[in-house]
């Protein structure tokens, strides 16, 4: 007996590609007397929605494409993959690597010898003796930039900072994040993030008067503004709101930092008059509590 499984990532509505592929599993499992099985790649955290996972699940029963057990989402699955990785450890079946991203990429992307195939990691740590081991332990500090998603995919208490310059503002599930990026980070450490200061929001800046108030300081319907020629959402929050979604994923809030721009000077081309009198940017610097 066979198992068949679709795992969409809830981003958007399904397209004719996903149902197709959902189908061909759908009538493989269930031709083998099989189970069908959805995990949902919820690893976005900046698209991924829990409307989006609701409208693909009722596509597919519009569709007669029903399922067996429980809809699983890979965000509440961590705890698996650290303990499955443990056991790897026990096991003596790993080793420490030091390359960077860029030297692995390098690496899978060279020519490889003997049976290692193309485009694979070719262990370049892995017979390191001891004192090349300590060698290439020394200290040394790397930035890397990446995507909200590419949380899911970091080994817990391995970040000794994060920072965050307003990407989390368009995210609706900021707290969510927030647990993400407690898990991925060492005790103690720092997590700097930005929003658009709620302060700043109950103003329109291209108004007539940009300092009248256009909104309630708590009112939370998202407001979409021109980047460009990007349109962007942001989810306005109150600043009670971000400490209380901080102190609930074990952070602690050291710093808050509300800068108001120079009347004189460089202006971006984003600049406002109102900048002057009002903070737009709320800057907030925790520590992770706890593991």
């Amino acid at each position: 007996m066979a198992s068949g499984r679709f795992a969409p990532s809830p981003t958007g509505a399904l397209h004719l590609g996903n149902l197709r592929t959902a189908l061909l599993a759908w009538l493989f499992a269930r031709s083998t007397a099989g189970r069908f099985l959805v995990r949902m790649e919820d690893l976005d955290r900046v698209q991924a929605s829990a409307e989006h996972e609701a409208s693909q699940l009722r596509d597919l029963a519009a569709l007669g494409l029903d399922w067996d057990g429980e809809v699983v989402r890979q965000s509440e699955r961590f705890d698996r993959y650290e303990a499955a990785i443990a056991r790897l450890e026990r096991a003596g079946l790993t080793y420490p690597c030091y390359c960077t991203r860029r030297e692995i990429r390098e690496a899978a992307s060279a020519p490889h010898e003997g049976d290692v195939p193309d485009g694979s990691y070719p262990g370049t740590c892995r017979h390191l003796s001891s004192g090349e081991r300590a060698e290439r332990a020394e200290v040394r500090v790397e930035l890397h930039q990446a995507g909200l998603a590419e949380l899911a995919f970091l080994r817990s208490d391995s970040v000794d900072a994060a920072i965050s310059v307003m990407a989390l503002a368009s995210v609706d599930d900021v707290a969510r994040v927030f647990r993400q990026v407690h898990r991925v980070l060492k005790p103690e450490a720092a997590f700097v993030c930005s929003f658009p200061h709620p302060a700043f929001a109950m103003f329109d800046p291209t108004a007539a008067d940009p300092l009248r108030v256009a909104r309630a300081y708590d009112q939370s319907a998202p407001i979409s503004w021109d980047l460009g020629p990007d349109v962007v959402t942001d989810h306005p929050r109150t600043v009670g709101e971000l400490f209380t979604a901080l102190h609930r994923a074990s952070f602690v809030v050291d710093q808050v930092l509300e800068p108001t721009a120079p009347a004189r000077g460089a202006h971006s081309s984003t600049f406002t008059d109102a900048m002057v009198a009002v903070p737009a940017t709320l800057i907030l610097r925790g520590r992770k509590q706890g593991n």
